[in-house]
């Protein structure tokens, strides 16, 4: 998975959006979650 001749600086830049993109995922997930549970309420 990871390239051998990847840099630290690529692979810690790579692990930051993955971190963000994973923040933001949850995220939008979790208001999905509570405008469903406001229609079935």
């Amino acid at each position: 998975m990871s390239c051998k001749y990847e840099d630290a600086d690529e692979r810690l830049n790579r692990l930051a959006r993955v971190r963000e993109n994973q923040r933001k995922s949850r995220a939008r997930r979790q208001q999905y979650i509570e405008e469903l549970e406001q229609k079935v309420a």
